[in-house]
Parts: structure tokens; C-alpha cells; sequence
């Protein structure tokens, strides 16, 4: 599947890293372009950008794993559920549960997914030995 990663800081290195080769990072994204640069050349054919709205409806990603403050984790969620992907969001996915009923809304309109991750976690929840695995239902 092909991955954005919307966030390239310590938590987004780390969801590129647990990708193994498994799936393709397609674009990478942060405010500071020189990070999101950075990591892009580490991945073949990654895109680098700056633009949040546009990596999260970026034409060929399959899913989008947002690590971003925690006061834009809700935002480009959203815009990433609403553009037809499926999001894995860095917790705590918002800073009030309210935050989040757009995007279940969302999920629910488009038939998309989202999933509450932490680096800590993923081993025993989305993955095996800190490997990214996408859950079947996600697939094409």
C-alpha cells in the first residue's frame, strides 16, 4: 500500500522505519520542508512537501499516518478520512473528544478507517516486531 506520513519529527521517522519495505512511502510532509526533504530521500521516489491538505489527498496513497502537534492531529485527520483514505493518527488524535466526531462522521460516510496509534503500542496492536502492518480490511 502507499503510505504519506504528514508529520516527519521523531514519531514519523519511526511509522517510516516500521514500513520495511512492506509498503511504498509515497510523500512525506512537515512544516520544516528540510525534514520532510530528509526523510523523502531516504524512501525512492518520495515526495517531499509542505502543503499538509495536499499530501493527505494525495492522488496514489492508500493510507496516511498523521504525526503532527496534537492541535492539527484532529484537522488533517479529517481532511484525509473526507479525501478517501485510511488515516492511522498518533495519539491522543485530539486534545478534546469532540475533536474527533467529524471524523467519525466521516469514517462512516466514506467507509474509510481510522486507528489510534502510539509508538509504544504498535508492536502489539498494528504490528509485529515494529513492523506497520495494515489491517486486511484496508487493502484495495
Amino acid at each position: 500500500m502507499n503510505i504519506a506520513i504528514i508529520g516527519c519529527g521523531f514519531i514519523g521517522e519511526k511509522r517510516a522505519k516500521a514500513l520495511r519495505g512492506q509498503h511504498k512511502l509515497v510523500v512525506c510532509c512537515d512544516t520544516n520542508l528540510a525534514r520532510a526533504e530528509s526523510l523523502a530521500a531516504r524512501y525512492p521516489g518520495a515526495a517531499a512537501t509542505t502543503d499538509w491538505a495536499a499530501a493527505a489527498a494525495w492522488p496514489d496513497v492508500d493510507i496516511v499516518c498523521v504525526a503532527t502537534v496534537h492541535k492539527a492531529l484532529p484537522e488533517v485527520t479529517l481532511a484525509a478520512v473526507v479525501a478517501a483514505k485510511h488515516v492511522l493518527v498518533e495519539k491522543p488524535a485530539a486534545r478534546r473528544a469532540a475533536e474527533l466526531e467529524p471524523v467519525v462522521e466521516a469514517c462512516a460516510r466514506t467507509g474509510h478507517w481510522f486507528g489510534l496509534g502510539s509508538i509504544i503500542a504498535i508492536i502489539g496492536r498494528f504490528g509485529k516486531r515494529g513492523r506497520l502492518s495494515i489491517p486486511a480490511r484496508w487493502g484495495r
